[in-house]
């Protein structure tokens, strides 16, 4: 709604840098990855204003000696991950997710939720340092070895340097065993491979960057002041909450605004506006399919009932 309501007032400009993103978690429903295509058709095709779909990942670099893993982005088109027919294609079924959590070794939870740290907030700040870098495509990512370092060798001897001991490791490298499996290099991608608008020169200016490693500072005494729109409702204080807490303990020079709870817009004036519209998110009323399908914070209930929907909706 938010996005649309920007949209059509007119009030985003692709010669500013403004752009949408999709942070893609892998786990949502099938109909909510058909929503989003449609909603970047018209985004892009309609009001020229890019719209990517990001996914959290990692790649293999070195820090102190070690070989270790960093999170980052990668860039993915709006149709289905296939190895050999679409390697560029978005994943549907746990990948990112899996691939997260076995970074971090743990699972996210509601005190420490590392999922929406990881695949959304600094899977976005990873997008806007090199997006507002106004270059023609991303980073190559990851050492020059040709195969991975971080193997189920390296890790079990890191983890018995760190510990002094063999106790837990095997249970250690199982926990790893999808990271040490994942791609470990992030190859350059070039912003209009996955934009129909893709990227252009900042107004004032003629040129686009032709250094694919440059990156702008979101933090310090340098970083390049953005703006971040969230389309949190006005009957949704818990999370407006969270993410003003967050804000006061992120030293980035981000503003982040959320109309729609300042306007108290709530889920009843949400729904008027789809019902009007030519396409909608298609999802049952009456169970919370939105987001992660099965997340967490919708509750043990309510994840008992979306169980039952999913194997009915699913046959």
């Amino acid at each position: 709604m938010l996005l649309l309501r920007l949209l059509r007032k007119g009030l985003l400009d692709a010669s500013r840098g403004d752009v949408a993103v999709f942070n893609n978690t892998s786990a949502e429903h099938p109909a909510t990855y058909e929503f989003v295509r449609q909603l970047a058709d018209e985004c892009e095709k309609k009001h020229g204003i890019p719209f990517f779909w990001v996914e959290f990942c990692t790649y293999e670099g070195a820090s102190q000696g070690l070989w270790r893993r960093y999170g980052g982005f990668r860039l993915v088109n709006k149709e289905r991950y296939d190895r050999k027919k679409n390697p560029g294609g978005y994943r549907y079924g746990g990948e990112v997710f899996e691939e997260m959590i076995s970074f971090h070794g743990y699972l996210p939870g509601r005190q420490a939720r590392s999922c929406t740290k990881g695949m959304k907030v600094l899977t976005t700040k990873s997008f806007i340092a090199e997006w507002l870098a106004r270059k023609r495509q991303t980073a190559r990512l990851g050492h020059n070895r040709g195969e991975p370092q971080v193997t189920k060798e390296e890790v079990r001897w890191q983890y018995r340097d760190r510990n002094g001991s063999e106790e837990g490791v095997d249970d250690y490298v199982r926990r790893k065993d999808i990271l040490i499996n994942s791609d470990f290099v992030r190859p350059s991608q070039s912003f209009n491979d996955f934009s129909s608008v893709g990227v252009r020169p900042l107004e004032g200016t003629e040129s686009l960057s032709e250094r694919a490693e440059a990156i702008v500072q979101l933090k310090g005494d340098r970083a390049v002041d953005y703006i971040s729109i969230i389309g949190i409702r006005g009957d949704e204080p818990l999370r407006v909450a969270r993410i003003k807490e967050r804000s006061q303990t992120d030293d980035s020079a981000e503003t982040v605004y959320m109309p729609l709870f300042d306007a108290g817009v709530g889920k009843q004036e949400v729904q008027k506006f789809w019902a009007k519209q030519d396409y909608n998110l298609l999802l049952p009323d009456g169970v919370n399919l939105s987001n992660c399908v099965y997340c967490f914070m919708k509750g043990a209930n309510a994840l008992a009932e979306i169980s039952r929907q999913m194997q009915e909706i699913d046959g």
